[in-house]
């Protein structure tokens, strides 16, 4: 095993759940489904992510 990988926060149902804190902090990780609700996930990630002014990275650049 090279890396285990955790999530901070999750969009469902078309909101954000965070389990430390109540918004995004740079280097969180979120956990996202693709089912019928990605639509109103993804959307509630970009407003939580936009509300923070922070962006996006691969996580793969980050793995050894």
């Amino acid at each position: 095993m090279k890396a285990i990988v955790t999530w901070i926060a999750k969009a469902n149902g078309g909101s954000m759940q965070y389990q430390i804190g109540d918004h995004l902090r740079p280097g969180d990780i979120v956990l996202m489904h693709f089912r019928p609700e990605f639509q109103d996930d993804f959307h509630a990630f970009l407003d939580a992510m936009n509300a923070q002014k922070l962006h996006t990275e691969l996580l793969e650049n980050w793995l050894q």
